[in-house]
């Protein structure tokens, strides 16, 4: 802040431009880092992802999403399926885009329950992040509650008691 405040306009510019890509690729390192860790070194070769994190590293985060959605358009590994989909939840809280990065998080957490958006991210993301994780539990929750009754009726179609029916006879 001082320094940008004293320098001449054009030097503060230039500052501020070297700051935010300093920035940038700090961040960019940061999240590779964290991804390293929890999905266990998880290396993506797929060519869309890695112009994605190049447009992530140059502030392009609209850009960077068509190339991480490009990404999960093809065949991948859960693992891999999961570190796309959490870079792109963590692009679209960048972005500001907090239900698109939630949904990104539930489904990256859906594929690998140890993908974790990294300790320095900042308390928005991570707030984010807990919050797909919260979504997945609901989802899971839900599909068990529709399991549950597909099995009733399935036992009421074939002419059987239900099995709570049975227990009180």
């Amino acid at each position: 802040g001082e320094i940008l405040a004293e320098a001449p306009c054009r030097s503060r510019k230039r500052l501020a431009l070297f700051a935010r890509r300093a920035r940038a690729v700090i961040l960019s390192h940061m999240w590779l880092l964290a991804i390293a860790i929890a999905a266990q070194t998880v290396v993506i070769e797929d060519p869309a992802f890695k112009e994605a994190m190049r447009l992530v590293d140059e502030f392009e985060y609209e850009r960077a999403v068509f190339r991480f959605r490009e990404a999960l358009r093809r065949e991948q590994p859960d693992e891999q399926r999961a570190v796309i989909e959490l870079q792109l939840g963590m692009t679209y809280a960048e972005l500001g885009e907090a239900e698109d990065a939630i949904e990104r998080f539930a489904d990256a957490l859906s594929h690998d329950g140890r993908v974790t958006v990294p300790a320095k991210a900042s308390p928005k993301t991570q707030e984010l992040f807990a919050a797909g994780r919260q979504r997945l539990q609901e989802r899971r929750a839900r599909a068990k509650e529709i399991e549950d009754l597909r099995a009733k009726v399935a036992t009421l179609e074939s002419g059987q008691p239900p099995p709570e029916v049975k227990a009180e006879e």
